[in-house]
């Protein structure tokens, strides 16, 4: 984990020590344990590098960044290639040497080799920036998901181009875009910090994200860069394995993830929440007894609130030996750090979660601890969701598979992961295309007709075609949806900014593609099975964790108590000042203003307060 930053310019003077440095200082949180600058002056332009180092694997000056390989690349790299080892001796074999021992100087010999074509041989989470002094080609990657955030900034005008881990080392250097006010309007009027489909957006204008599973060319003088993707998800094809020969590789793939993802030259640990997903990690990391791994556990809990996961946290500790951490957060740290918070992670958050997300990664950055394994991603994957269980009847109905839809529409609500199931989820799955027009209609007219925002800021930020409901006739269509155009990269989102602001890495065993393309070609049956959703992983690890977890009904999510915090009169008056705020800049109409304050849970559909501070906070 690190931060990186580059410019590329005509102008010579915009490519010099000071301004490098300035982006590299704004990131330093990303890389306290060193840093690097490269600069190269070519006859027409110049280009370089700025590097913020978080050293995990090979910490020694060897693999110091910037990083130049063979006289003609240099490299600056965030994030890990968990399948380095397996790649430098296949490198060998053509021939490539190395100096150091980590990840980095092995993606620079890949590119040699290989080219764009490099990025899949890479099982990792990554953003990479590499210079091609003799082509004169810069070549930025991001990962298949989007763990690791690249952000850049092109100015036709003068042919500059730029990019940073994070907005603010563009900002460092001058570069004060506005507000993207239409991202504003979408997180106002639909309660998402993002647009469907479109992964490059940020809530800044001109300032764009590399889109995930992509990689970008830019050469001086040439006009605007090229972008490509280069891997998608398949969820259409599917396996031919049995169930017992599905269970089986599933098993195999999980524990090769965990065990790739142990690889550390520095002490890791695990953030525990008390679900399945998380508690599945640690039960498999003691089972692959990797010597980095340090058996601690950061959690957050709410002692006296309905969601507090205290018991099954306790529980995992006492079943696996674990030193545990906790982090009991409340309104008054959320009151004087939300606009910090903000301020880190770029865009206004969806949810007080982003806040006790936080105080576990604060808690872990005062131990010995650099890394720590988390189970996000498999509720996108693998249906975790309570909503996906509606998805998966739909499915059934549709094909008329009569007896298995009554039989699991009554196991799901027995154990409580079906909440609601009639006429509209008929209508859905008989005549998908239908539904999804009549989803987009409705959030349309949620937009247009806003109780709170302003006629004016309305007029100035709608378009209809920032609305996108695709069309679902499997469960793997919402699946995939919910992974790849946005739903999973706000969470990811979150994970690196929190994360990063301690300078903690965070792996994430589940979102390996080899793993994530296994369990999308699987029927939608070993996903949710007998009443219960993520029935493969629950199968798979049954026997190394307590009953009580795996079997556990319902699905209870990372959730604090922001409707009790929100209720606080410090909080409430946060509230109003920033309606305030919004107000004034003409976003929001008099009665916005004028209406009490309704403390609402974090993940309540209509969430229009909560939503009210952060935009305030965020535009502040």
């Amino acid at each position: 984990m690190c931060g990186i930053a580059g410019i590329i310019s005509p102008d010579h003077s915009k490519v010099e020590p000071g301004r490098l440095k300035a982006m590299g200082d704004s990131l330093a949180h990303r890389g306290p344990d060193g840093e690097g600058l490269f600069v190269d002056h070519q006859e027409r332009f110049s280009i370089g590098f700025a590097h913020r180092r978080l050293a995990i694997v090979d910490t020694s000056a060897n693999a110091s960044q910037p990083l130049t390989y063979g006289d003609r690349y240099t490299i600056v790299h965030n994030g890990e290639v968990y399948n380095f080892p397996e790649l430098r001796e296949e490198l060998k074999l053509f021939g490539h040497q190395f100096r150091s021992s980590g990840d980095t100087e092995v993606i620079a010999a890949a590119y040699a080799q290989w080219q764009e074509e490099c990025l899949t041989h890479f099982d990792g989470m990554f953003a990479f920036g590499i210079w091609d002094k003799e082509k004169r080609i810069l070549f930025l990657a991001r990962d298949r998901f989007g763990e690791k955030p690249l952000h850049y900034h092109y100015d036709p005008e003068n042919g500059d181009f730029c990019f940073a881990s994070e907005v603010k080392a563009l900002r460092s250097i001058g570069i004060r875009t506005p507000p993207d006010m239409q991202m504003i309007f979408q997180y106002l009027s639909l309660g998402i910090p993002y647009i469907p489909g479109e992964t490059d957006r940020t809530f800044f204008q001109d300032i764009y994200s590399l889109p995930p599973a992509s990689f970008l060319k830019f050469e001086s003088g040439k006009g605007k860069p090229y972008i490509q993707r280069y891997w998608d998800l398949d969820k259409i094809s599917m396996t031919e394995m049995d169930n017992r020969s599905s269970r089986f590789r599933f098993q195999e793939l999980l524990q090769n993830s965990v065990m790739r993802r142990l690889r550390s030259d520095v002490p890791l640990g695990s953030s525990l929440s008390g679900g399945l997903d998380s508690c599945s990690i640690i039960a498999l990391c003691r089972q692959e007894a990797a010597s980095a791994y340090s058996h601690r556990s950061f959690s957050a809990v709410f002692p006296g609130f309905s969601g507090d996961e205290s018991i099954p946290i306790r529980e995992m500790g006492k079943a696996f030996h674990l030193q545990q951490m906790f982090t009991e957060p409340d309104e008054k740290g959320l009151n004087d750090h939300i606009d910090k918070l903000v301020h880190q992670l770029e865009m206004p958050p969806s949810s007080a979660s982003v806040f006790a997300q936080s105080g576990v990664f604060e808690i872990a950055s005062g131990t010995e601890v650099k890394v720590l394994l988390d189970g996000q991603g498999a509720d996108e994957i693998l249906g975790g969701y309570k909503k996906y269980a509606s998805w998966y009847l739909q499915e059934l109905f549709a094909a008329r598979r009569y007896g298995s839809f009554k039989k699991e529409m009554k196991a799901l609500r027995e154990n409580g992961f079906l909440e609601a199931w009639g006429m509209k989820n008929i209508l859905a799955a008989l005549m998908p295309g239908l539904a999804g027009v009549q989803l987009e209609k409705r959030a349309r007219r949620r937009q247009l007709h806003h109780p709170g925002l302003s006629a004016s800021f309305i007029d100035s930020c709608y378009d209809p075609s920032s609305v996108n409901k695709p069309t679902i006739t499997s469960l793997n269509d919402i699946l995939y949806a919910d992974t790849m155009m946005g739903g999973l990269q706000e969470l990811l989102h979150y994970a690196d900014r929190n994360s990063m602001a301690f300078g903690l890495e965070v792996r994430l065993p589940f979102l390996s593609h080899e793993l994530v393309e296994f369990i999308f070609s699987l029927p939608s049956s070993m996903k949710m099975q007998d009443g219960f959703t993520k029935w493969v992983l629950r199968d798979t690890v049954k026997d190394l964790l307590p009953p009580t977890i795996t079997w556990r009904k319902g699905k209870t999510g990372f959730e604090p108590p922001q409707q009790n915090w929100m209720t606080s009169s410090s909080v409430q008056a946060s509230i109003y000042n920033a309606k305030k705020k919004l107000h004034d800049l003409g976003i929001i109409n008099d009665k916005a203003v004028q209406d009490i304050i309704h403390p609402h849970s974090a993940y309540a559909a209509d969430g229009q307060d909560w939503r009210y501070w952060m935009a305030g906070c965020f535009l502040g």
